[in-house]
Order: C-alpha cells, then sequence, then structure tokens
C-alpha cells in the first residue's frame, strides 16, 4: 500500500477505499480535536467528523491535486461543525419561557399557594432545566 499522501489520493480518486482508509488514519486524531473543540461535545465531535469523511469521499474526485489535500479536509470538516452550531443556535432560539411570571403567580396575598398552579410550576421547572442542560457548560 501507498505511504506518500498525493499517491493515496490518486488511489482514492480511482476508488481504493483502503487507501481512503489510511488517509481517514493519517487525519481522525487531528479533525477530532477540532469538532471537539468547536462543537464542545464528544458525540456530536464523532457524528462530525465521521460526515466530514463520507463528504471527502464522496468528493474525492473533485479535489484538486495541486493544492493541499487536508486543507480541503479540514475545510470541509469545519463548514460541517458551522452548520451544526447555526442548526444548535436555531433551536435554542426556539425555547421559549412564556411563563417566566408563573411563579409570582403561584403565590397568594396570604402566602399560600395555588393548588392550580402547582402542576404548571412543575412543568415549568423541567423546561428550565431542559433548557439550561442545553446552553454550553460554560454558560450554564
Amino acid at each position: 500500500m501507498p505511504k506518500d499522501e498525493k499517491e493515496l489520493i490518486r488511489k482514492c480518486k480511482q476508488g481504493d477505499i483502503n487507501c481512503f482508509g489510511q488517509l481517514y488514519q493519517l487525519y481522525k486524531r487531528r479533525a477530532y480535536r477540532i469538532a471537539l473543540g468547536m462543537l464542545g461535545k464528544e458525540d456530536e465531535a464523532l457524528d462530525a467528523i465521521q460526515e466530514a469523511f463520507i463528504k471527502t469521499f464522496k468528493n474525492i474526485k473533485r479535489h484538486d491535486s495541486s493544492k493541499s489535500f487536508s486543507s480541503w479536509f479540514f475545510s470541509i470538516l469545519i463548514n460541517h461543525c458551522r452548520d451544526l452550531l447555526r442548526k444548535r443556535k436555531r433551536r435554542r432560539k426556539e425555547i421559549s419561557l412564556d411563563n417566566a411570571n408563573l411563579y409570582n403567580r403561584l403565590i397568594v396575598d396570604n402566602g399560600c399557594y395555588r393548588p392550580e398552579l402547582l402542576i404548571e410550576r412543575k412543568e415549568l421547572t423541567i423546561r428550565l432545566w431542559q433548557s439550561i442542560g442545553q446552553l454550553e457548560v460554560i454558560h450554564r
């Protein structure tokens, strides 16, 4: 099996899956560090590098051999991670705390709880903790 990266890429373009496996071995650790640094979650990072390698394999024939393979591959990975971050940000915006004032409505003038709102309070607490769980660790 060829050891030279250019030879590996040439053989990959001809459909040699084993050579692509060697490229995977060359770049998987660095790809994981980049994805983990961007996404912050191990499972998402592993999924991201898998997707990036799949995209790379499917499009290997489009790679310009006069340019760096690693730059091309890592741009695919970084763009995929950015897409995931944009999706994550959109999901976060969809979380609503419309019932944030619910706690104030729970207490009657004499300081007693209103039983009909206790269930709402519990549901609000659950949603609040779910929302907190979706934040990045630094923002929790």
